[in-house]
């Protein structure tokens, strides 16, 4: 009988043995699988989170990319209405009554005056004022290579500008030409500083 109640106790206790060890497998797997959810829950959420800021990221250069645009939109409009404008300004001083009388001196039926130089300076001053700016910026003009540099600019041919001037038309090509290569220090042709002084 005591043989039967020690068997008994012992299966008892092998059984409680078991049941505490299947509880703490339970425990062990609940807090793996616990674990593994937490774990499985901070990286997605560091996923959405880096997912986020390169979202953020992309959608800021995009719009850096649009500024960008739109600044180079605005500044192709204001170079087209300064070329429009520059245009206007030539025309305005080509068709003044001025520069008609000086059209008229080519044909003997007037006679340049200084004080006829004095305004067309003032009428360049007035609607180009940036042109004599440039100009002196590269190099000090003397009285004849502004004369020369206006009259190009309204498209006086050097024969034109020679008799304006009273000078020989070959005097005039050899002004050009030392003007480019006092400007630029390098040497050059009448016809590259004819082009530069239409540029501007």
């Amino acid at each position: 009988m005591k043989a039967q109640k020690d068997f008994s106790d012992a299966r008892w206790k092998e059984s409680e043995k078991r049941s505490q060890l299947f509880l703490i497998g339970i425990f062990m797997l609940m807090l793996v699988l616990l674990s593994s959810t937490i774990s499985f829950y901070f990286y997605r959420k560091q996923k959405t989170t880096k997912l986020l800021m390169q979202d953020k990221e992309m959608k800021h250069k995009a719009e850096q990319l649009q500024m960008q645009e739109y600044q180079m939109h605005l500044l192709e409009e204001q170079l087209r209405l300064k070329e429009e404008n520059r245009k206007t300004a030539i025309q305005c001083i080509k068709q003044s009554p001025l520069v008609l009388c000086f059209r008229q001196a080519l044909i003997g039926k007037y006679v340049v005056r200084e004080e006829d130089w004095s305004a067309l300076y003032e009428l360049f001053t007035e609607y180009i004022p940036s042109y004599e700016q440039q100009l002196r910026a590269k190099h000090s003009l003397n009285d004849i290579e502004w004369k020369i540099c206006q009259l190009v600019k309204l498209e006086f041919s050097p024969s034109d500008i020679a008799v304006l001037t009273h000078r020989e038309k070959s005097s005039i090509s050899a002004i050009r030409s030392r003007l480019f290569s006092k400007m630029f220090q390098i040497e050059g042709s009448t016809k590259e500083l004819d082009d530069f002084l239409m540029s501007i």
